[in-house]
């Protein structure tokens, strides 16, 4: 495989969602690879509306103590991700 060949990968929104909560767990790690290009990251429209819907939801925010900024943040990079 060539060094500029990303490796393709799907992920679910129980991925993504792991991946806000916690810098250092796996899911965060497969996260990073996608930024740098090391992975390319396919994820449907309908995870996309489902990862929104879930970051949303109270019993989330509360429970994960994240910052809505943050959660933003997090979706914005999996839009971006996904259409590039």
């Amino acid at each position: 495989m060539k060094d500029s060949t990303e490796i393709p990968a799907v992920f679910d929104c129980n991925i993504l969602i792991q991946a806000t909560t916690n810098s250092r767990n796996p899911a965060s790690a497969c996260f990073r690879l996608v930024e740098n290009k090391v992975v390319k990251l396919f994820v449907s429209e309908k995870t996309l509306q489902e990862l929104e819907e879930v970051l949303n939801r109270p019993y989330i925010k509360i429970v994960s103590n994240l910052p809505m900024k943050l959660s933003e943040n997090f979706y914005t990079k999996c839009v971006i991700q996904l259409r590039s």
